[in-house]
């Protein structure tokens, strides 16, 4: 500490303390994208939490739509359905299957559905923004080296 108080003092380091204290002072557009890349790195071990994430629900729904169609299919080959005979003549037939199988169906949309759509909108998303910012930081890079 009283090696910097000393610093600040002396003529000979003067000119470097107050010429380091202006630079810090003001946050140029390099140094906000050098800190923007090093937070992009930071963002690496998320994209395995996205992944799994979207694997998962993706296997749930997945999971869910060969059941319903499994059901269905193997109700259609092996069942016959109900037939009811209304009071005006009208014959109803009916295939609990076949509404085994839209419940099935409706569930794991209303389940499933939504979350894994925001499972990869965040996926994609991420990745798109990380492609765009990297493309811009090229871009930049180019711009410098194109100006010396």
């Amino acid at each position: 500490m009283w090696s910097a108080i000393k610093g600040l003092f002396s003529m000979d380091n003067a000119i470097n303390h107050v010429s380091s204290g202006i630079d810090k002072a003001f946050f140029t557009d390099e140094e906000r994208s050098d800190n923007w890349m090093r937070a992009l790195a930071l963002y690496e071990p998320f994209k395995i939490a996205q992944r799994l994430l979207s694997l998962g629900m993706f296997s749930m729904l997945s999971l869910s739509l060969i059941l319903s169609i499994g059901l269905r299919v193997i109700g259609n080959m092996t069942m016959t359905p109900e037939w009811v005979e209304m009071a005006n003549g009208a014959i109803v037939t009916h295939s609990w299957w076949v509404d085994d199988s839209e419940w099935i169906m409706t569930q794991a949309i209303a389940l499933f559905g939504e979350p894994y759509l925001w499972s990869i909108a965040f996926y994609f998303g991420g990745g798109a923004f990380e492609g765009i910012a990297t493309k811009m930081a090229g871009r930049r890079d180019k711009l410098r080296e194109s100006s010396k």
